[in-house]
């Protein structure tokens, strides 16, 4: 997922060494299995990144092009992606993830 342009969601910018790490990275990606949950919380996080003041769920239904399920689908998502990241990583010195915090508004 892109984090401004829905247009360029499946595309990523890779820099290689040379052709054959090139074509290892694409490899790499192109195998990487596509998981819904975590695409709809991407798309959740660009939504609400781009709107500070919040949204409501029907505006962020309409704003992601998600169902009701979805969406909570995808902030439980996020949520354990989170919990994993300070698991792993801890608070100190580092920067929290993208999209940490969700702002709905009623």
């Amino acid at each position: 997922m892109h984090r401004t342009d829905p247009k360029l969601d499946g595309r990523r910018l890779m820099v290689a060494c040379g052709r054959e790490h090139g074509r290892q990275l694409v490899d790499q990606y192109r195998g990487r299995p596509v998981v819904e949950p975590e695409q709809w919380a991407a798309k959740i996080m660009r939504a609400l990144d781009q709107h500070s003041e919040g949204l409501s769920e029907t505006e962020l239904a309409e704003a992601t092009g998600l169902t009701p399920a979805e969406i909570e689908i995808g902030v439980r998502w996020q949520a354990m992606a989170a919990v994993d990241w300070h698991a792993r990583f801890g608070a100190v010195g580092l920067q929290e993830p993208a999209g940490a915090g969700v702002l709905l508004r009623p």
